[in-house]
C-alpha cells in the first residue's frame, strides 16, 4: 500500500502529524486506533492539551489515509 503522506506545513518544517500517522499506518487499523486512543486518554488525564490536540489530529489523519487506501 503506497499512500502519499502530505506535508502541509511547508517544505522546510517537518509535519509531525503526517509522520506519526504514517508510522501508525503500518499497524493494523484497530491496533493503531487503540494506541492513539490511549495517547488521547493519557493526554487528557495529565491535562496536556497540546498533546491532546496533536493526537486527535493524528487520529483523524490516519482515518483519512485508511479511507484513501480503500478507494
Amino acid at each position: 500500500m503506497n499512500i502519499p503522506v502530505q506535508n502541509l506545513s511547508g517544505p522546510e518544517a517537518p509535519d509531525e502529524i503526517a509522520e506519526l500517522a504514517g508510522q501508525y499506518l503500518l499497524l493494523p487499523e484497530r491496533e493503531a486506533l487503540a494506541r492513539i486512543d490511549a495517547e488521547i486518554a493519557r493526554s487528557t488525564d495529565e491535562s496536556r492539551w497540546d498533546d491532546l490536540s496533536k493526537w486527535h489530529r493524528v487520529r483523524f489523519r490516519l482515518i483519512r489515509l485508511h479511507q484513501l487506501a480503500a478507494r
